[in-house]
Formats: structure tokens, C-alpha cells, sequence
């Protein structure tokens, strides 16, 4: 994916048009400096579905060139760009000025008031799996229950990492690719909501 256009919007703030088929998320970015060049210091994303494909799609090396080009407004070979559209574009500038004044006031409230965390307590990344009894071997004595159980502890897994499988095999002492069957059957039960298309487990 890429884009053709950048619309100022506000003192500070920019609008990202992605080209490409299909629907996009809109993209505002925070224009600040860093190094004696222009950089992004915030994005908001909006419009869905929102999934780590269409954020890693959005081109932030692109989008930083851009907002150092010396025409700071267009960037696009194919698009036809005059001093005309330039000056529009400049021109259309300042759009929402009360509305993003208010956004970065509630951003630095945010950040100021609930400061990112300075460092992971010793045992944190283990602390849902203690919450729980470890998922074991079922017994056959009462299979929905089990794939409750498999959904229960898949859920408790997945806040903290991208690939709990692993990890519940290692706990049920089974390979891998049994716990996958077991959450596809969690899922095909209703345990768990539907996987989505190209992800395992």
C-alpha cells in the first residue's frame, strides 16, 4: 500500500490518503521534529477492520520522505501535480484548528498523567498462566468441559503473547499440533470466537 496525498488539517497535523484497491483506514498524523527534520510523533488510525496487516501496511518511512520533500503537500510520480493543486492544498490548511488543539491537550493529559511503564516486574509474563490450573490431557469424562478449559487458558495466553500454542503444549506435555486441533474444536464448540483467515491457532 501506498499514498498520494497529504492534506494539512490543522496546525501541526496531517491527513494521509492511501491508494490502493479496496477500502482504507484513514490515517492522521502528528507532524513534530527530530534531528533538524520533519517526523511523525503521532498517528491515529480510524476506520476498520483494524488488524496488525492493515497498520503494518501504512508506509511510515514514505510518509517521513514526504514530509521532508521540498513540495511538502504531494508525493507521487503518477499523480499530476501543478503549483495550482500545491497552492490548494496549502490553502485548505487549518481546516480544524480548535478540534486538533483539543486532541493533542487530551494526548499529553494522557501520556502525562499515566507515564509508560519503566520496566516489566520480574515473573509479570507468567503471572495469567498462574491464575489458572495448567491445561492437561483431557480424560474423555466430560469433553465440552475440556475445550472450556482449552478456550479459558488460550484467552489467559493470548493478552501476553502472538503464539500460545507452544505454550500450552509444553504445559500439557502434547505436541503442538494437538493443541492446534484443540482450539479449532474450542472454536468449532463456541468457545472461542472464529480464527481469522491465514492465522493459526
Amino acid at each position: 500500500m501506498h499514498f498520494d496525498l497529504i492534506t494539512v488539517v490543522a496546525d501541526g497535523w496531517v491527513e494521509l490518503r492511501l491508494a490502493g484497491p479496496g477500502d482504507h483506514p484513514r490515517v492522521l498524523a502528528r507532524v513534530g521534529e527530530r534531528d533538524g527534520r520533519r517526523a511523525v510523533d503521532a498517528v491515529m488510525v480510524a476506520g476498520g477492520p483494524l488488524d496488525s496487516q492493515a497498520l503494518r501496511s501504512i508506509p511510515m518511512a514514505r510518509i517521513e520522505s514526504a514530509l521532508n520533500h521540498p513540495k511538502f503537500g504531494m508525493l507521487n510520480a503518477k499523480l499530476a501535480v501543478d503549483d495550482d493543486v500545491l497552492r490548494s492544498l496549502a490553502d485548505r490548511g487549518h481546516l480544524f484548528p480548535e478540534e486538533f488543539a483539543a486532541i493533542d491537550a487530551a494526548l499529553g493529559a494522557y501520556l502525562e498523567k499515566a507515564p509508560q511503564p519503566s520496566g516489566e516486574t520480574p515473573g509479570a509474563s507468567h503471572a495469567w498462566r498462574r491464575r489458572r490450573k495448567p491445561l492437561t490431557r483431557p480424560d474423555g469424562s466430560n469433553p465440552d468441559g475440556f475445550y472450556r478449559q482449552v478456550a479459558d487458558a488460550y484467552n489467559d495466553l493470548i493478552v501476553s503473547t502472538s503464539a500460545p500454542a507452544p505454550i500450552l503444549a509444553e504445559e500439557a506435555s502434547v505436541p503442538v499440533p494437538t493443541v492446534h486441533r484443540w482450539i479449532a474444536e474450542a472454536r468449532r464448540r463456541g468457545h472461542l470466537p472464529p480464527a481469522r483467515r491465514g492465522r493459526a491457532g
